[in-house]
């Protein structure tokens, strides 16, 4: 639900953008806006005054940054990859490392324990 909601409300204000041009009024009224008049509200001049250059230029800026994001997802999606890798290796070297800090536990404790046997042996 929640990856929807932006795709929703893009969907939402691409269809509201074509309105704007069908003669709507806006006026605004005090730092408020609306579509009906009030008591000392001024009309506004909504329409679209960018020429067919700048429009372009904006499309081209859009599309650039719609390329940018995709790139900046793809970066983000190969270090969250790297980190699961380098967790992974991390977890299982630890557990190797654990390991072989257990076997030499074991290993001197053998050793002092046959060394304890032979000074016993030597005692007596």
């Amino acid at each position: 639900m929640k990856k929807h909601f932006p795709i929703a409300m893009l969907i939402v204000a691409a269809c509201a953008l074509p309105m704007s041009g069908w003669g709507q009024n806006v006026y605004r009224c005090g730092s408020t806006y609306s579509e009906t008049p009030c008591e000392g509200g001024v009309l506004m001049d909504i329409q679209d005054h960018n020429t067919p250059e700048q429009k372009t230029q904006t499309k081209a800026k859009a599309a650039a940054a719609r390329t940018i994001k995709q790139e900046h997802a793809r970066q983000e999606a190969i270090a969250r990859a790297e980190h699961r890798l380098y967790i992974k290796h991390a977890t299982k070297d630890a557990a190797i490392q654990a390991r072989a800090e257990a076997d030499a536990r074991k290993a001197a404790a053998r050793e002092k324990e046959k060394s304890d046997q032979a000074s016993k042996r030597t005692a007596r």
